[in-house]
């Protein structure tokens, strides 16, 4: 909002210095804004909902999903060495998807 309204301010006839510094401090508001907003979700109480899992399909779902985005070099190798009767655990399915975003 901060940043709208230091557009709206801006002349028409502001140089493209100006304009471009107006759009990093718009940027940085809304990066801030965001940072702000994980900050209040840690201090709020969460609601579990936890449930009987499969701990060996949650943790290949984890690997898949956000480890395997985050590691695209072409040297680096992700391997699943799960043994098997990995038991089933109570866990918060929601929470662990969250958390890798």
């Amino acid at each position: 909002m901060a940043g709208e309204n230091l557009k709206e301010s801006l002349p028409d006839e502001a140089d493209a210095e100006a304009q471009q510094a107006v759009q990093v401090l718009d940027k940085e508001i809304d990066r801030l804004d965001a940072v702000v907003k994980r900050f209040l979700d840690f201090t709020r109480p969460v609601e579990l909902k936890l449930e009987a899992t499969d701990l060996s399909e949650l943790l290949r779902e984890v690997v898949r999903g956000s480890a395997t985005a985050r590691c695209r070099k072409p040297e680096w190798k992700i391997e699943e060495l799960l043994g098997n009767g990995v038991p089933e655990v109570w866990a918060d399915r929601d929470l662990f998807e969250a958390g890798g975003n």
